[in-house]
């Protein structure tokens, strides 16, 4: 049985299967890094007990637990998606209620998507340490983090 009441039918649904599976995006383009800042939980234990030295700066007698700061180099990248792919169900609303006319206009690409990927780039990430134990040797170290939640550093001179 022919078509005869809507006889573009068929180009019309191969023409929206067309567009929708066209390039609806663009390719990353890089936007620049930035450092944000990130911090890593350091718990010391140390035997015998004596003073806690970070950065030349005194924290305090162990066990102790502190905060350390410092910089993750994050990548910036954006690119242009159609609003298919940003906002699929107001898309798809706008498409209903006007009977489809405003699907070819959707998949161009018009908005914009950005994605933040940490690199393995860190800054200020060094720390200097020196325990000062009681009536003996003075130690000293260095810790480097790498973005971990937390950082256990024990040390026992006996």
């Amino acid at each position: 049985m022919k078509n005869t009441l809507y006889p573009h039918h068929n180009a019309l649904i191969v023409g929206i299967c067309v567009i929708s599976l066209s390039a609806c995006t663009t390719d990353w383009k890089n936007e620049g890094i930035y450092f944000q800042t990130t911090q890593t939980q350091l718990a010391v234990e140390t035997k015998p007990v004596g003073k806690f030295y970070l950065n030349s700066n005194y924290v305090g007698d162990p066990p102790l637990n502190t905060t350390l700061e410092y910089g993750r180099e994050i990548l910036r990248k954006t690119r242009k998606v159609s609003y298919w792919r940003t906002q699929p169900g107001l898309t798809l609303l706008i498409s209903l209620v006007s009977l489809g006319v405003y699907l070819p206009f959707s998949a161009i690409p018009v908005d914009i998507e950005t994605s933040l990927e940490p690199t393995g780039n860190f800054k200020g990430n060094r720390f200097q340490i020196k325990l000062e134990l009681e009536g003996q040797v003075t130690f000293e170290d260095e810790i480097i983090c790498t973005g971990q939640d937390k950082f256990l550093y024990k040390k026992s001179f006996q």
